[in-house]
């Protein structure tokens, strides 16, 4: 009797965990998350560097191979109107009862910086060479501790100075003869710089102040290829007036 019931309740509980599995649902796969759109963004508008409206400032120019701020050799000399225009053409520039030069003679007119660049007491600092067909032959640069070059050389740096700043540097040239100045040369991108030291010769009586000398004296910047020059004790240099 009892194995009977014994039996009985294990088909019973056989048959409850047959219908268990057999009700077991399937796994649900997890849906895919959307994917995100991408959101498109605006690309910027150029915005284009505005044109300058005034000349360079005093503290910004530096002296390069190619010329002195907007100044390029090989460029053309500014125009009357422009207003970035670091020098003028002055008609009355050189007249001069000295020279014999009268307004309206040739030789009567030169380039100037203009105001904005004058040195002490209203002298020049720098002067500016230009062809008769109006294009910039060079610049130079004279006024004392103005203007340095890339390299932080300026007129009154020391040749010890130079020859640091410019290992590759092509010198000490100059005339033969009696000479109270060499040059030096610096090649680069559009040109090249001439740099004119103080030296002292032996031979003469003393020329300079002694705080002049092995100092520079000037610095020009010149088409590649120019020879290297002096212009200390002479009339030389760039847009001089007929003396």
């Amino acid at each position: 009797m009892s194995t009977r019931r014994v039996s009985a309740l294990s088909a019973v509980t056989a048959a409850g965990l047959l219908l268990l599995v057999g009700c077991t649902p399937e796994p649900v796969e997890p849906s895919a998350s959307p994917t995100p759109t991408p959101t498109l963004e605006a690309a910027p508008t150029p915005t284009s560097t505005p044109e300058p409206t005034e000349p360079p400032a005093r503290a910004d120019l530096v002296l390069r191979p190619d010329g002195l701020g907007t100044l390029v050799i090989g460029e053309p000399a500014p125009a009357p109107d422009d207003p970035t225009a670091m020098i003028v053409f002055d008609d009355d520039l050189c007249v001069s009862e000295i020279s014999g030069v009268g307004p309206g003679d040739p030789g009567a007119g030169a380039w100037d910086a203009i105001p904005l660049y004058a040195g002490p007491e209203g002298g020049r600092i720098f002067v500016v060479g230009v062809s008769d067909a109006g294009i910039v032959e060079g610049v130079q640069v004279y006024g004392l501790d103005d203007f340095p070059t890339d390299e932080g050389i300026r007129v009154g740096s020391t040749v010890d100075e130079l020859l640091a700043a410019y290992p590759d540097i092509v010198g000490p040239g100059g005339e033969g003869g009696v000479r109270i100045s060499q040059f030096y040369l610096v090649d680069g991108p559009g040109g090249r710089i001439v740099f004119e030291v103080a030296i002292e010769d032996p031979d003469i009586a003393p020329y300079w102040e002694p705080e002049f000398i092995d100092t520079v004296l000037g610095m020009t910047a010149v088409p590649s290829g120019t020879p290297g020059f002096t212009i200390a004790g002479s009339d030389g240099g760039l847009g001089g007036c007929p003396v």
